[in-house]
């Protein structure tokens, strides 16, 4: 799960230093969890099913630096020449809120959870719940500066590929701009395109904008995923109404347990 996770953060952020920094926050959110589940709380039974909260932290986590990478790159586009403040002061208050949501929903979930009168279960809600809520105090207090302190750095020009690696394609792509003038410049010139000729309007802008974003790995994902379930969408509309019929019939015939003996179902 953990590697599954580094491997998908770095993919997507393209900075080592940002992966680091999301995983100490979930591998943080931990020790804090259990502080307060044993100190505070005074829950000194710890079942096994509470390591299962591992893959969930895991999952939310890397969640929550996606979410505040990509606000942050946002507001970068949107201002490409502010200051690191400037952007921080866009970006940040709205992936906060963002995240906030997500997170009090999924830890509000596991909490409600506790009031089964199943002791193990009742422990696991209460630590996953833990678990989800230091997990976004965390990512406030180590992703957030730590994304003040990569603008900074990539603002200086830095090229330490522990910082981030994509300028290693950057100047790949420059280098062939350039010698795409370079070449242009030896041609013969051509009479000077007029304003009148040319008729962009914000639309067309904006739709090459997209299709400049559509060249990243995670967007042509994206984009198959979509074609793919827009073109089977009532197909996969009927196979989930008959697993969910199916499901119904078959839970409508389960029977109550007579013993305390664990029996796997058929």
């Amino acid at each position: 799960s953990a590697g599954v996770t580094v491997v998908a953060m770095i993919i997507h952020t393209k900075s080592p230093f940002l992966t680091l920094m999301g995983l100490f926050q979930i591998i943080l959110s931990f020790p804090l969890a259990y502080f307060v589940y044993y100190f505070i709380a005074g829950l000194v039974f710890f079942p096994f099913l509470n390591f299962i909260g591992i893959f969930v932290v895991f999952a939310l986590g890397a969640d929550d630096v996606f979410v505040a990478v990509d606000k942050w790159k946002n507001a970068r586009h949107e201002l490409p020449h502010g200051t690191t403040e400037q952007v921080a002061a866009l970006a940040l208050p709205d992936a906060a809120y963002a995240m906030l949501l997500t997170s009090t929903t999924t830890a509000a979930a596991f909490f409600a959870t506790a009031i089964c009168p199943v002791g193990p279960i009742v422990c696991f809600a209460v630590f996953c719940g833990l678990l989800i809520t230091f997990d976004y105090l965390m990512n406030i207090f180590l992703v957030f500066p730590a994304l003040c302190l990569y603008d900074k750095w990539i603002l200086k020009g830095s090229k330490n590929k522990c910082i981030n690696f994509d300028w290693c394609c950057q100047n790949t792509a420059s280098d062939d701009s350039n010698a795409t003038d370079i070449e242009s410049s030896t041609r013969p010139s051509t009479p000077a395109v007029t304003n009148e000729n040319i008729d962009l309007t914000e639309s067309d802008i904006r739709h090459n904008e997209l299709e400049a974003e559509k060249r990243t790995l995670i967007h042509r994902f994206l984009d198959a995923y979509y074609n793919i379930l827009h073109k089977f969408r009532w197909f996969v509309l009927g196979v989930v109404i008959a697993a969910t019929t199916v499901c119904a019939v078959f839970a409508a015939q389960l029977t109550l347990p007579v013993s305390s003996e664990v029996a796997i179902l058929p």
